[in-house]
């Protein structure tokens, strides 16, 4: 089917290769896109207008296998009535209508054929533009950083983490030197209160 040729040659595209090719990539690739949705939309076009043909030949098909069935019996009943040429004629309706029910149920299985064909380009494209979908978002993504600096106000951010850090960590040596001058002072209280009772001590020995 045309449809199917070309979807298959537009779906069979090296897409990382083409985005690398656009002159403006972010116009370049909504053309690209709506392009794909295009023949998206004419796959499913065409899967349901088979669906649609499938349906009416079924349709079809069951007049005419009610059609041989009538016959026969009409020529049943002539064999039994004795009129053999009223059941030959019967016969040979019934042979030209089985003729076309066997033509008709070859192009069903070729209906049946297509719009399984159909689905699996259906799916197989789908597939694929989401793949690009989704990269274009990605490029939409990384202009807006681009423009707005919120690759510089996360890099800001990550300096005033480091800031907090290192407050952080003054703060943390601050009382590390506090505790240790407290300790200092406790240490220079303990030796004059050990010096003063040793010069009692010699002062009560002298007397």
């Amino acid at each position: 089917m045309k449809v199917i040729n070309r979807a298959k040659k537009i779906f069979s595209r090296n897409w990382d290769e083409t985005v690398k090719s656009f002159n403006n990539p972010e116009a370049d690739m909504q053309k690209a896109l709506r392009t794909m949705q295009d023949v998206i939309f004419e796959l499913r076009q065409a899967a349901a207008t088979r669906i649609s043909d499938a349906k009416l030949l079924k349709r079809h098909i069951t007049t005419l296998q009610e059609g041989t069935e009538k016959w026969k019996e009409n020529a049943a009943m002539a064999v039994g009535a004795g009129q053999d040429d009223l059941a030959r004629r019967a016969l040979l309706r019934k042979n030209k209508i089985s003729l076309e029910l066997e033509v008709k149920n070859k192009e069903l299985n070729t209906i049946n054929r297509e719009v399984e064909s159909l689905k699996e380009e259906i799916r197989t494209t789908e597939h694929k533009f989401n793949q690009f979908y989704n990269q274009s978002k990605l490029m939409q993504h990384n202009k807006i950083f681009a423009k707005t600096g919120l690759q510089q106000i996360q890099s800001k951010i990550d300096n005033i983490h480091n800031l907090e850090e290192k407050f952080t960590q003054l703060e943390i040596n601050a009382e590390q030197r506090i505790h240790l001058e407290k300790k200092e002072i406790k240490l220079e209280d303990e030796l004059a209160d050990l010096k003063n009772k040793v010069a009692q001590k010699n002062k009560s020995n002298k007397e």
